[in-house]
């Protein structure tokens, strides 16, 4: 039977992938330490919880409005404000069954077939899929590790092309805990201005910062560029709300019809009392926050230090949860690749990572330190008797 040609090319993530195998281990018995998912590992917030359970129990169950509730449009709206330092409104955020299809949402509003967006590379798994599900080709811009890889606005300027119709920012980057300056992305934004470019903002992990200061973004005090960004967040990890499946887009009110059009044919809504969890988690008590950033800067620490003495360099982050780790001086016999690599990694030591070349980075391997630290010890000790035991 015919199905779509779309699909043709278009794989599983293999960040799910291996989380998938993880699991499928630990069902048949293996103990098996997972570095593969980025999911925090702290809980959600109580008074998060409460306000959720409490709206269900109230009685909100019903559909929600397509766009969102109002109290949390506006919530978003005054958050994003303080944040960027720009004047933004509610009717300009549309809530999302997570941040993740707010992602692939504005890529079918924004991409023709034919189109390219440029993404700094190492990227994270589904930028590429999502732009070619529009019809569009993702243009990798990589960076290097030398820089930290950081974003390299001339780069970006050379990438461009009479088919380009954005770029696509994620700050802090996921693999590889990366931020751009604010010079750097200045620069990008005149960029934008210049060639007439959407930017797509993916500021998922936008509170993971471990220098704390201003949030990175061309849209910080730039009142000038808010018809041409797209901010794309949720509270899936700044608050431990992976499973809630919430996120948001704030646009430019024509993109943000197109939007609606297509959360109203697609999924509706997103459900209504987990709506209410998140007002009360942008909202709410944000104390928790500090300590959670502290746990992080902690592991990695102990990442780049340990993985530094099994002769495998990762770049210090500087945000997220994720250390990108350079395999190619310990791979032998037996693994050629990072993706080989990995694979012998979890059946020797039940030890999972996600292969490098998932994220345009071929030769490393992406760690997520979203684990206890005791977890994340014995791991890392799994790992240091791995590399230890390979032939050369």
């Amino acid at each position: 039977m015919k199905t779509s040609r779309r699909f043709d090319g278009i794989g599983a993530s293999e960040t799910v992938a291996i989380a998938g195998r993880a699991a499928e281990l630990r069902r048949a018995g293996h103990d098996v330490i997972s570095f593969a998912a980025g999911e925090p590992d702290f809980a959600t917030p109580t008074h998060v919880v409460e306000a959720m359970a409490r709206a269900a129990r109230d009685g909100a169950t019903r559909y929600p409005p397509s766009a969102g509730l109002p109290e949390l449009r506006a919530a978003v709206a005054r958050n994003a404000s303080q944040r960027y330092e720009v004047e933004l409104e509610a009717e300009q955020v549309i809530v999302t069954p997570g941040a993740k299809y707010a992602l692939w949402a504005a890529f079918q509003a924004l991409v023709d077939p034919g189109d390219e967006v440029l993404v700094p590379t190492p990227c994270w798994v589904s930028y590429a899929p999502q732009i070619a599900l529009a019809g569009g080709t993702m243009v990798a811009v990589p960076t290097a590790a030398e820089d930290g890889f950081r974003v390299d606005v001339e780069m970006l300027r050379r990438a461009i092309t009479p088919r380009t119709v954005g770029i696509a920012l994620n700050l802090p980057n996921n693999p590889t805990g990366a931020i751009a300056s604010h010079e750097a992305l200045a620069a990008i934004g005149d960029l934008a201005v210049e060639h007439d470019l959407w930017i797509i903002c993916d500021d998922i992990y936008a509170e993971l910062r471990f220098a704390g200061g201003p949030y990175p973004s061309p849209l910080r005090g730039r009142a000038d560029l808010r018809e041409r960004v797209v901010l794309i967040d949720g509270l899936s990890k700044s608050h431990a709300m992976t499973g809630w499946r919430i996120g948001y887009a704030i646009a430019p009110r024509p993109l943000l019809k197109a939007l609606g059009v297509l959360v109203g044919q697609t999924v509706t809504g997103v459900t209504t009392f987990v709506q209410h969890g998140a007002i009360a988690a942008l909202e709410g008590d944000q104390s928790f926050l500090a300590g959670w950033l502290d746990a992080y800067r902690r592991r990695s620490e102990l990442v780049v230090a340990t993985m530094g003495h099994c002769g495998m360099p990762a770049v210090r982050p500087e945000g997220a949860f994720y250390s990108l780790i350079e395999v190619r001086s310990v791979m032998g016999r037996g693994a050629s690749n990072d993706v080989e690599f990995a694979k012998a990694l979890l059946d020797a030591e039940k030890v999972a990572v996600v292969p490098g070349a998932a994220f345009r980075a071929p030769g490393y391997v992406r760690l997520s330190f979203a684990c206890a630290d005791d977890v994340l010890r014995t791991g890392l000790e799994r790992i240091e008797r791995f590399v230890g035991e390979r032939p050369a």
